[in-house]
């Protein structure tokens, strides 16, 4: 997916890869970044309503049907850790993780994602199924939201099923590299990756896509230290979480046993200044 510039300075329109404004025959449209696109615009309106952790939905542009969102006030994820890559994860201290003034960073975005996978979860039968540093934005704050729902799994209106299976770009060590179907503990078992991915800048698994199922299979998951989550990423790797909340419960606690605080509910560390 591409960001086009709709006429109004404060969105974007979620463009196919495969969209020629030039053909009259529309053949974007069967194609696979096609139907995500307009999948995107039936989860956002089926869900009816706005969080704070998922990008902003607008409306369907007139020409092409294609998602209108609300342009983002900072830089891609992605982009943020390309762009401070050396600083986050100082190859010196020979571990390759990140860095102590980063961290609180990447604990907050931790936290949020969790958040953004709660609500989509407190939807009847929806799964995010693609928790990723490549589908999430930043605000100017640099606080975090997914964008969009592009490899989603959800029925719609009319029961039909929306699969999400589909190109999906990130690490192979996936819970749905071995089932059908996404679930609630296929996206607690990406964000258990996204968050491995936050403390390492390296994807889990290693080999060929068989290898890593294998892997999965096998339980054979690399370590990461506990105080860096640690613990609660295995757990969620060996589908020891039931639902979100469950999760959340750990990460809270994992929060304030080292002096962070959280409020009630809320999906932010309390006095973040990043």
């Amino acid at each position: 997916m591409v960001l086009g510039d709709d006429p109004g300075a404060d969105a974007v329109i979620l463009m196919p890869i495969d969209y020629d404004g030039n053909d009259l025959e529309e053949y974007w449209r069967e194609q696979t970044s096609g139907y995500q696109a307009l999948k995107t615009c039936i989860a956002y309106e089926q869900l009816r309503g706005d969080h704070p952790r998922v990008a902003r939905y607008i409306s369907r542009d007139p020409w092409a049907g294609l998602p209108i969102l609300s342009r983002p006030t900072g830089p891609s994820l992605e982009e943020f850790i390309k762009h401070h890559q050396g600083i986050m994860y100082p190859t010196g201290t020979g571990n390759h993780t990140v860095s102590e003034k980063f961290l609180p960073l990447v604990l907050n975005w931790s936290l949020q994602a969790l958040s953004g996978l709660t609500f989509i979860h407190s939807h009847n039968d929806y799964y995010y199924n693609d928790l990723t540093v490549y589908n999430c934005w930043l605000s100017s704050d640099f606080s975090l939201s997914l964008i969009g729902f592009l490899n989603a799994e959800f029925r719609d209106e009319w029961g039909q099923l929306n699969d999400g299976r589909g190109n999906c770009k990130g690490p192979m060590m996936r819970l749905t590299e071995l089932e059908p179907r996404a679930s609630v503990k296929s996206d607690l078992f990406d964000w258990g990756t996204f968050v491995y991915q936050l403390m390492t800048n390296d994807e889990p698994g290693e080999g060929t896509s068989k290898e890593v199922r294998a892997q999965i299979r096998q339980q054979e998951f690399p370590t990461l230290s506990r105080n860096l989550m640690g613990e609660i990423v295995t757990k969620c790797w060996m589908q020891q979480y039931d639902n979100a909340g469950e999760l959340r419960g750990d990460l809270v606690r994992f929060l304030q046993e080292r002096g962070y605080e959280v409020d009630g509910d809320g999906d932010t560390i309390k006095d973040f200044h990043p």
